[in-house]
């Protein structure tokens, strides 16, 4: 009995000693939430954006060094719902895991930063309800290879596509009088 009392105290004393820094504490990360005009679900690596309007921006935290995304960047696969009609600065920035994504007929912009190093992704069919590709929205996709841009896009924002060094492909339709590139 004397023994198993000291130990219990041994470990108390080591315990109230030693850094609480040193232990961790998990939460479980959120699987749903709010983005601007719409909501999110993740079902382990498959995120799905729904509602009608615009995604929310993500920006780049000081404090962590990094875009901090409320899904967080292991996801592998996005389903942006009828009814979204923007993808939101940096919101998939650095989800280096991302292979695929569907883009409805609903979204008009892809924002500053969106895909910026998405070094899995391959391939992105953009719709022609698209009208603009902001800043470096594709920015080192490394994996790349092709995109069609359809007649609706009328701007590409500066570096959108730099550092897509497999990229190999690129149509753009030039018979839209009003497409002008900022690149």
């Amino acid at each position: 009995m004397k023994k198993l009392l000291s130990l219990i105290l041994s470990l108390v004393l080591i315990v109230s000693v030693v850094p609480m820094g040193l232990f961790t504490l998990t939460a479980s990360a959120a699987t749903t939430g709010t983005t601007g005009d719409c909501t999110w679900s993740l079902d382990g690596t498959v995120l799905t954006i729904s509602g009608n309007g615009d995604m929310g921006d993500c920006y780049y935290n000081e404090y962590q060094g990094a875009v901090v995304l409320p899904w967080g960047t292991g996801i592998t696969k996005v389903i942006i719902e009828n009814g979204v009609t923007s993808i939101g600065d940096s919101a998939f920035n650095n989800c280096s895991n991302l292979t695929s994504i569907t883009i409805p007929d609903s979204v008009t912009s892809i924002g500053n930063y969106a895909f910026e190093y998405c070094s899995s992704l391959t391939s992105i069919v953009i719709p022609d309800s698209v009208t603009s590709i902001r800043d470096r929205a594709f920015y080192d996709c490394d994996s790349l290879t092709s995109i069609v841009i359809p007649d609706s896009v009328t701007s590409i924002g500066q570096g959108a596509f730099y550092y897509c060094y497999s990229l190999t492909s690129i149509i753009v339709h030039e018979n839209n009088p009003n497409y002008s590139s900022q690149d």
